[in-house]
């Protein structure tokens, strides 16, 4: 029986099969003891990711090329508008914000360095690193030498750090639980860790069998948020928070729900190198456009009711 990823138990279930792309088909499971959701994958799909020229990280392209312009000229103030669209690159850069002075700062899985790139003008001192040597190639030659290639979690060799963060990199990692524990490490009494985390409870609420905007071979773990409080409890103070809220993905999911759209169509005929991250993609209809620029003007979000998000899981850990 192949064991649970995040706590290791044997009380495993296969609950079916997946195919988001036709080069890759996986078996999904729960675990019965911790809740998470789950599935196998190997190979370097990173560096893979990040070398072509379509993929499901093209979009990292995009935001760096843009972030580029207003870094040159030091505009803070365009890149943080910008960055905080993505309510997960909110909710880092508001919490380093709200700390007192000057940081020593390490991004894990920086990919092309524009969040980064956000805190070096912000008058940090920061590191980024990458598991993709063509990320940091490319972070580099845009950013400066900022970033390094990092293969293991041995992040403690690469100094002590005031506060640690990583964006969309835990439910891609095969160990994140000893990942986690290799970056407290790093931290220094007193440190804080900040990242978001991919909600299992998303994709239940749907019945699905998996989260809509990250499929496998990238997203390979969802999360019960009580996996953070108990099996980290004695080491850091946790705080798990779900707001910023997306209230646009919230809206997209109360349709879905609405028509009973299936949530997940499986398209195996495309291959991983020929589209971009579906939720990047996505073409909103005129009616939706319309009706996002009205509720924007009066205020309305709140009207729909409030559905768990993919990605609206925030954890703060804070070093004892």
């Amino acid at each position: 029986m192949i064991p649970c990823r995040i706590c290791k138990s044997a009380q495993v279930k296969e609950i079916g099969n997946y195919t988001p792309y036709k080069e890759y088909s996986f078996v999904v499971y729960d675990c019965l003891n911790c809740g998470c959701r789950f599935v196998w994958r190997g190979g370097d799909i990173y560096e893979t990711l990040h070398r072509l020229d379509q993929s499901p990280y093209s979009f990292h392209k995009d935001i760096a090329e843009k972030v580029k312009e207003w870094f040159d000229y030091g505009k803070l103030t365009e890149m943080y508008e910008y960055l905080t669209v993505f309510p997960k690159n909110k909710f880092i850069i508001d919490a380093i914000a709200k700390l007192e002075g000057p940081k020593i700062i390490l991004e894990i899985g920086c990919s092309l360095g524009y969040l980064t790139a956000y805190h070096i003008i912000s008058g940090h001192e920061i590191l980024g690193v990458d598991i993709s040597p063509t990320a940091v190639s490319e972070a580099s030659a845009r950013f400066g030498n900022h970033f390094r290639v990092i293969d293991d979690n041995n992040f403690a060799r690469l100094g002590t750090f005031d506060v640690v963060y990583h964006v969309g990199t835990i439910g891609c990692v095969d160990d994140p639980i000893g990942f986690t524990r290799a970056i407290l490490d790093s931290l220094k009494v007193g440190g804080k860790l900040f990242f978001n985390c991919p909600d299992v409870e998303a994709a239940r609420e749907m019945k699905a069998i998996w989260n809509k905007g990250t499929p496998p071979p990238d997203l390979i773990t969802l999360f019960k948020d009580s996996v953070w409080r108990e099996l980290f409890a004695k080491d850091v103070e946790v705080n798990i928070s779900y707001d910023p809220y997306d209230v646009k993905a919230n809206i997209y999911k109360y349709i879905d729900k609405l028509l009973r759209r299936p949530y997940l169509i499986e398209t195996p005929e495309i291959s991983i190198s020929q589209i971009k991250l579906r939720e990047a993609e996505r073409i909103t209809p005129a009616i939706l456009k319309k009706l996002f620029q009205i509720l924007s003007q009066v205020n309305l979000w709140n009207v729909f009711p409030r559905h768990v998000l993919e990605i609206g899981m925030f954890v703060t850990m804070t070093k004892h």
